[in-house]
């Protein structure tokens, strides 16, 4: 906001060869003067969507909803590249989305310190949806935040084994029937239709680990409610305490749809058939 502030001046498209040092591409009539790498580079989110090469793609996807970058470059996309669009009379994307950095351990990642967390060993080991969760979770949509092996165990163990996946296998164990279509408990669904709404507006503000901090109450809203109504004992209300909670976790299942859709995927499969594999077993110390 203070750059803007400034007078704001022309900004050349284009570098001479000696200062770009002949690297980028070349000027179309000018070959001492190569584009400016920012130009070329910002274009490719239209072209890449087909402008210049298929109007009617381009028109379905531009201008971006959202466009998400990192916090170091955003002079380059709410400066430049809004500026790059206007001159040239096109629309600028709807909405910027600028997160912070990760770190390791408490310090900067790098490879001279050897601490770079390296994503894809992560995911092999402990499964996409549980690295997802985890970065989504533990870590404010747009602040800095910090990685370690124990966290991300800790999280693990609390969260998914012992929260969601714990819950959505009490619950199967109970299931004599298919889940009901309405709540019996109207605390149930008021609490089911709150947090709900809360999810969507916390993903509308990109809120992540609010968004599923509100579906985490759910689940522990869950927990309580197998405990007091103790629903593997025969009483009159026993079936419909249990469709109550085969629905909350329909329910679950949807508003984990965008954080965790493998996940959602299988929570629904294993409300159909009644049974399933644990969805995260319990990571050993």
């Amino acid at each position: 906001l203070s750059f803007l502030k400034q007078p704001l001046q022309d900004i050349s498209i284009s570098r001479s060869n000696e200062r770009a040092k002949n690297w980028g591409v070349p000027v179309p009539g000018d070959n001492s003067q190569r584009m400016y790498v920012w130009l070329d580079a910002l274009n490719i989110y239209q072209s890449g969507v087909g402008f210049g090469l298929d109007e009617e793609q381009y028109k379905k996807w531009w201008p971006a909803d959202v466009h998400v970058i990192g916090k170091g470059i955003i002079r380059f996309h709410a400066v430049y590249w809004p500026a790059f669009l206007l001159s040239a009379g096109l629309p600028l994307p709807k909405t910027l989305f600028i997160h912070g950095y990760i770190t390791a351990d408490g310090q900067k990642m790098s490879k001279s310190l050897g601490n770079v967390v390296d994503p894809f060993k992560l995911v092999e080991k402990y499964g996409t949806d549980a690295v997802r969760y985890f970065f989504l979770r533990e870590i404010p949509s747009t602040e800095d935040g910090d990685f370690s092996y124990e966290k991300f165990e800790i999280r693990y163990n609390a969260d998914l084994a012992g929260g969601l996946g714990n819950l959505v296998a009490r619950v199967l164990s109970l299931a004599h029937d298919k889940a009901s279509k309405e709540f019996s408990n109207q605390e149930f669904q008021n609490l089911i239709e709150k947090r709900g709404a809360e999810v969507r507006q916390a993903l509308d503000e990109f809120q992540f680990s609010v968004a599923l901090d509100k579906i985490w109450e759910i689940i522990h809203f869950c927990d309580r409610y197998i405990e007091e109504k103790r629903p593997w004992e025969e009483s009159p209300s026993q079936k419909e305490i249990i469709g109550d909670l085969l629905l909350a976790l329909s329910h679950i299942a949807e508003l984990l749809q965008p954080f965790l859709p493998e996940t959602a995927e299988k929570i629904a499969t294993q409300l159909k058939q009644g049974r399933g594999d644990p969805l995260f077993p319990r990571i050993s110390p």
